[in-house]
């Protein structure tokens, strides 16, 4: 596409040029000498004929991409003009202050982990000497424990194997617990006759017994040398001494519970080892069951059964009650008193007056 080429020509404006001003030139100054003004005329042979360039015609075309409005063109410059670099250098300037109290601060932090990381050291070294001391003092315990615990069972056997030796009823009474109140019950049962002859074959069984949170008892089983198996309590006392306890090894009553079962002396309260469950029978003078409370009894080695009678709601039949409860209803093995009143017509009926025992074993003596 072709550029159209514009012509500029010449115009006169004026074809009669005005006279030319004067023009005034000042002459140096001179020491001593006054300003004269001279006057400068131009010839005639300078005057030319002003002429003024005419713009091209325009066509809507904008020359310029942005055209200023009157208002820039008389306001006036301002005075106060300020350089954007001299921003930028006080900028500068300002950026390149160092912040002393921040390395300060760094410092200090770095100053207190690395004392604390020695006051760490330093207790780790005090806890590991203290848990080195602390584990010897241990093994040196544990040592000395395993030590008194293989005597300790050295004693127990040998008081097994004397118990079981006795030939009369001296020989025993140092080896039993509660020898005071088990030396009359030793004679009853035995009398004036010699010991049965027994001798222990071995000990197949030797553990650690906690009764009501005492941890003072063994329990040892034992083979004698016809082939019978039986179970013992041993007790260590006060004194390191193993006792065992005779009443449980031969489960010793007042008299023989059959017996008792069949002549049912009157008026006399006795204490049974018996087995103790629920039951229902109410007869004769316990015929009201919303008056009594029944228990069935019975015995080790015993045939016979009893029916033991309680007055109900009260604290004795709620203690038995609790017993059997604990035990997931079935029976369990307790010390009781029982009496058999006067004229009872209940053949099979007795008192309960008292529960001595929670067990077969007394762990402190009994009263009187």
């Amino acid at each position: 596409m072709a550029v159209e080429k514009k012509q500029y020509t010449l115009k006169v404006v004026d074809e009669k040029a005005p006279a030319a001003e004067p023009v005034i030139r000042l002459a140096p100054q001179q020491t001593g000498q006054t300003d004269v003004a001279l006057r400068l005329e131009v010839s005639a042979d300078e005057k030319v004929a002003n002429v003024r360039l005419a713009p091209p015609v325009s066509d809507g075309t904008e020359i310029r991409t942005h055209q200023p409005g009157i208002e820039a063109l008389i306001e006036p410059p301002s005075p106060t003009f300020v350089p954007v670099e001299q921003d930028w250098g006080e900028a500068s300037q300002k950026s390149q202050n160092i912040p002393w109290g921040w390395f300060a601060l760094i410092g200090l932090i770095l100053a207190a982990g690395v004392i604390w990381s020695l006051i760490g050291v330093q207790d780790a070294e005090s806890q590991a000497r203290k848990l080195e001391v602390t584990t010897e003092s241990i093994l040196g315990s544990e040592e000395q424990e395993d030590i008194d615990a293989g005597h300790l069972i050295e004693r127990i056997e040998a008081t097994i194997a004397s118990f079981y030796g006795a030939q009369k009823v001296d020989d025993l009474i140092p080896l039993v617990r509660q020898a005071d109140r088990v030396e009359p019950l030793l004679k009853d049962y035995y009398g004036s006759k010699p010991l049965p002859a027994t001798t222990l074959s071995r000990i197949k069984q030797l553990q650690p017994l906690t009764l009501d949170n005492r941890a003072s008892f063994w329990l040892a089983g034992v083979v004698l040398k016809n082939g019978e198996s039986r179970d013992l309590i041993v007790e260590i006392d006060l004194l390191g001494d193993p006792k065992i306890d005779w009443e449980t090894s031969v489960c010793y009553q007042p008299m023989a519970w059959d017996q008792f079962s069949k002549d049912r002396p009157a008026g006399v309260s006795m204490d049974f080892r018996v087995f103790i469950e629920n039951d229902n029978f109410y007869s004769h003078e316990f015929a009201d069951s919303n008056r009594w409370s029944c228990f069935r009894l019975s015995a080790l080695n015993g045939n016979e059964a009893l029916f033991g009678y309680t007055p109900a709601g009260g604290a004795l039949a709620q203690q038995l009650q609790d017993l059997i409860d604990q035990n997931r209803g079935q029976r369990v093995t307790i010390i009781v008193r029982l009496l058999v009143p006067e004229g009872l017509q209940s053949r099979r009926g007795v008192m309960i007056e008292s529960l001595r025992a929670p067990r077969w074993i007394y762990l402190d003596p009994p009263e009187p």
